[in-house]
């Protein structure tokens, strides 16, 4: 019993211990982000439930994707795992985190032409052995010097041989380093090795469209030895045929090296667009064009934050605050006329900028104006209103006591009306009826 508890005592705190440990390392989840970037999205753009998270300068991030209606990405939210507050200090972090991002996102997506995968890089690695084998019998021919046209043909043969084995030996090196690289990079993203995947993905196919050349020079140059071998009347026919056996083409040759190219291909379109998107500069570049988005963003969350959300100091927003003061009821009352006037002038500017969408710009414009509103609330309109007979506090008197006048000549009335009552009842109790 004692034993059975123990285990019991292991086990929970083993939970507990991961489950501390799980907090540790994610301190916000999944589902917080999209409470925490929720102003960021339009009512005609979603977060794309894909979410990935990114490493990057020693730090975790949650990269949420916006997508529009079309379902393509248009910016990323980043939000640090740590604090659970949203990124947007550095460009190039921003553009670190987006290329990530991006490319991860791109190369995950599940896509029919994407062929790259262990058992690619293994058909190669067959191909090879096969070929190997062969080089190893126009070695053997080549030793044995039968004649020197014939051994000169081999040669050549050989040549065309190893140029394809070359070729084959590159792309099966270049493949498995980018499917394993890239394995690592979706497990463990770090914005630190995106360029370089990116790289090793530029230069893994390298070469691919040259092995059905490649593979048409070794076939031509073999059916050229069996021409000169044929053609020699030193050899008798089983040497001959020992020759062309040994020094013909693999059968499957063809086959092989046509599923291989045409895999090679596919895959290639696949990955090709996403790398080379990467590698451009400017405007061209869909990342610099996220990263815009993403702070222009970023800019109109802040804005809406400082001009449509209530400021403790204003006991109310500053856009409410600023119709308050330049309504047309209260704009002349307000002894300080000259704030008034830079608060009407600053308003108009924040609201054609807003309209105008620079919203980096609006964000002094609207500390300015915050200013102006306070100079001109403190100041007060108490001079002002009294010089127009009646102030709030007078009228709100005023209104108090007609209500109380009101509610005392109701009283009276009802009170009135019950003693006339009454009265009316004594008189009838005395008439006597002069029949009795």
């Amino acid at each position: 019993m004692i034993l059975k508890n123990k285990k019991l005592l292991l086990l929970f705190g083993s939970v507990i211990f991961c489950f501390i440990l799980i907090n540790n390392i994610f301190a916000i989840s999944i589902l917080d982000t999209k409470d925490i970037s929720k102003d960021y999205f339009f009512n005609d753009e979603y977060i794309d439930n894909n979410t990935k998270i990114v490493s990057c300068e020693n730090e975790t991030y949650f990269v949420v994707p916006a997508l529009n209606s079309n379902g393509s990405v248009t910016f990323f939210v980043p939000i640090n795992n740590s604090s659970g507050q949203i990124y947007s200090e550095d460009d190039d972090v921003l553009k670190s985190l987006f290329k990530t991002t991006y490319f991860l996102k791109k190369i995950t997506t599940s896509n029919s032409n994407n062929y790259l995968s262990l058992q690619l890089v293994d058909k190669i690695n067959q191909l090879i052995l096969i070929l190997n084998s062969k080089n190893s019998q126009l070695q053997g021919i080549i030793n044995n010097d039968y004649s020197l046209e014939i051994t000169n043909t081999c040669k050549s043969s050989q040549s065309e041989l190893n140029n394809l084995l070359e070729n084959l030996e590159t792309l099966k090196v270049n493949l498995e380093n980018a499917y394993r690289k890239q394995e690592e990079f979706t497990n463990n993203s770090d914005c630190l090795k995106t360029d370089k995947l990116i790289l090793i993905f530029k230069n893994a196919f390298e070469g691919y469209s040259d092995i059905t050349e490649f593979a048409l020079n070794f076939q031509n140059s073999t059916n050229l030895i069996t021409e000169k071998v044929v053609a020699n009347n030193e050899l008798d026919q089983i040497t001959k045929n020992m020759i062309i056996n040994y020094a013909s083409s693999p059968l499957s040759l063809s086959s092989e090296i046509s599923t291989i190219y045409d895999s090679l291909s596919k895959t290639n379109s696949f990955y090709n667009p996403i790398v080379n998107s990467l590698l451009k500069t400017g405007d061209n570049n869909p990342i610099n064009l996220q990263v815009h988005n993403f702070l222009a963003r970023s800019d109109l969350v802040k804005v809406n934050a400082i001009l449509y959300g209530f400021d403790a100091e204003l006991n109310g927003s500053v856009d409410e605050v600023s119709k308050y003061v330049l309504s047309s009821e209260l704009n002349e009352l307000w002894v300080d006329q000259e704030s008034v006037k830079r608060v009407k002038t600053s308003y108009l500017e924040v609201t054609k900028l807003y309209e105008d969408k620079d919203y980096s710009l609006i964000i002094n414009k609207v500390n300015y104006l915050k200013l102006q509103l306070k100079k001109v609330i403190k100041s007060g309109s108490e001079i002002k209103e009294s010089e127009n007979n009646f102030d709030f506090e007078t009228k709100h008197y005023l209104i108090t006591g007609i209500a109380i006048v009101l509610i005392l000549l109701l009283i009276y009335l009802i009170n009135k009306n019950k003693k006339k009552k009454r009265y009316t009842k004594v008189v009838n109790n005395n008439k006597k009826d002069p029949f009795n």
